[in-house]
C-alpha cells in the first residue's frame, strides 16, 4: 500500500492510495458523494481481496474531498479527476484497466467511460436523475449562499475534512441526467450491485432496473438481499461479487 500524490488536468492535487499486485491489471476506485478514498473502510476490504487475485487497485479522493486539494464539487470536475487517475495508471504501464465506483462515483465511472476501460463494477449506483428540493434539503443559510456565491457548504462527518463545497452546477447536472444517453455510451460489460433495503437504495435500484437495457450485452444487476446503500454487514458478499466479476472479465482484452 503506497500513498500517491498527482495533479489533475486543472493542476489541483489529488491524493490516492495504491494497492499493489504483480501484473498489468489495475482497478481505479471512485468513492461516493461526501466520502473519500477509504469508502468508510470498504476500499481496503475490496483491495485486499482484489490484490490477492492479481489486480492492483488505485483509490483516490476527488478534488475537494478527503486529502485532495480544496475545490467545489461538480460532475464535470469529477469526470476530469477520473480521467487524470486513469492517465496516471496508464503512465505506470498498466495495460488492462477497470473501474469500480460507488453511488455518485458509479455515475462518474459511467460518464467517464473511454475505450481503454475493459469493464466496471458499480455498487449502490446512481444511474438517473436525482431531484433535490432545495427548500427541504438545505437550510436558509445554505440557500442564501447558493444564491450569492453559486455554491453550498455542506458539513460532513469525515475524519479528513469537516465540510464540502457543492457547486450549483452539481445540483443542475443531477436533475438533468439523461439515463439512456449516459448508459448507451458505455461499450464494456458492467456489473451493478444493489441492496434492497432503505428508501434511497430502493429508489436507485428501480432506476438501474429501468436502465439496464441501455448497457452492453453481458451487463448484469446483482441484488444483495437485506443490504442498504453502504452495504454494512454485507461487505463479504459485495467483495465476492466484485472479485468474481473482475476475474471473469479483466483477464481478457475481449470479454467472453
Amino acid at each position: 500500500m503506497e500513498k500517491i500524490i498527482l495533479n489533475n488536468s486543472r493542476n489541483k492535487i489529488l491524493a490516492g492510495i495504491f494497492y499493489h499486485a504483480k501484473g498489468e491489471k489495475v482497478i481505479v476506485m471512485c468513492h461516493g458523494y461526501s466520502s473519500d478514498k477509504s469508502m468508510e473502510g470498504r476500499a481496503q476490504t475490496l483491495a485486499n481481496k482484489l490484490t490477492s487475485s492479481g489486480f492492483s487497485c488505485f483509490a483516490f479522493d476527488f478534488s475537494g474531498c478527503g486529502e485532495s486539494e480544496d475545490d467545489s464539487l461538480s460532475i464535470t470536475k469529477e469526470i476530469e479527476d477520473l480521467h487524470s487517475a486513469v492517465n496516471y495508471v496508464k503512465s505506470l504501464g498498466y495495460k488492462k484497466i477497470a473501474l469500480y465506483g460507488h453511488s455518485l462515483g458509479a455515475l462518474i465511472c459511467l460518464m467517464a467511460y473511454s475505450p481503454e476501460i475493459i469493464t466496471m463494477v458499480l455498487s449502490g449506483a446512481l444511474t438517473d436523475t436525482i431531484i433535490q428540493e432545495v427548500k427541504t434539503h438545505y437550510s436558509q443559510e445554505q440557500i442564501n449562499e447558493l444564491m450569492e456565491k453559486g455554491q453550498i457548504s455542506l458539513s460532513v462527518k469525515n475524519p479528513l475534512r469537516d465540510s464540502l463545497v457543492i457547486d450549483k452546477q452539481m445540483l443542475a447536472d443531477l436533475e438533468e441526467l439523461n439515463q439512456k444517453q449516459v448508459l448507451s455510451k458505455v461499450k464494456c460489460p458492467v456489473l451493478i450491485i444493489h441492496g434492497n433495503t432503505g428508501p434511497d437504495e430502493l429508489m436507485l435500484l428501480t432506476k438501474t432496473q429501468n436502465g439496464i437495457r441501455f448497457l452492453p450485452a453481458g451487463s448484469k444487476i446483482k441484488i444483495i438481499n437485506g443490504a442498504g446503500h453502504n452495504f454494512d454487514n454485507h461487505i463479504e458478499t459485495l467483495t465476492k461479487l466484485t472479485n468474481d466479476w473482475f476475474k471473469k472479465y479483466l483477464d481478457y482484452s475481449n470479454p467472453p
